[in-house]
């Protein structure tokens, strides 16, 4: 397991969830049970202009935790978002976007790995 300490240009924390389970029952009835008390935190990260060494650093990191498998630290955590050091994620959306020759964006979401 590696850490991420990446430093994004831009980080945004999305809409908490809470894991909320539903199941339907007879006459039309929803029950739900919470599975945790703790909200489930996503955050969006953005890395801007990035040339193909720092492309295939972050693309080496997403490989090796075999996409949305294996959770992580993030040690790299704007103070911002949170006075944490460091919080257990897993990648959610990994994307990039070729802007120009050899110059990257890369937009990842990771989620909280309760």
């Amino acid at each position: 397991m590696s850490d991420f300490n990446f430093i994004p240009h831009h980080c945004s924390p999305k809409r908490k969830d809470y894991n909320v389970v539903s199941t339907d029952m007879e006459g039309m009835r929803i029950k739900t049970r919470l599975k945790s008390s703790l909200p489930m935190r996503e955050w969006e990260l953005e890395f801007r202009i990035q040339n193909k060494t720092e492309r295939d650093a972050l693309l080496s990191h997403y490989d090796s935790q075999y996409g949305t498998l294996t959770p992580f630290n993030w040690t790299s955590i704007p103070t911002y978002i949170s006075s944490e050091t460091s919080i257990y994620v897993r990648y959610k959306i990994y994307s990039e976007e070729l802007i120009v020759q050899n110059v990257w964006t890369i937009q990842i979401e990771l989620m909280e790995a309760l």
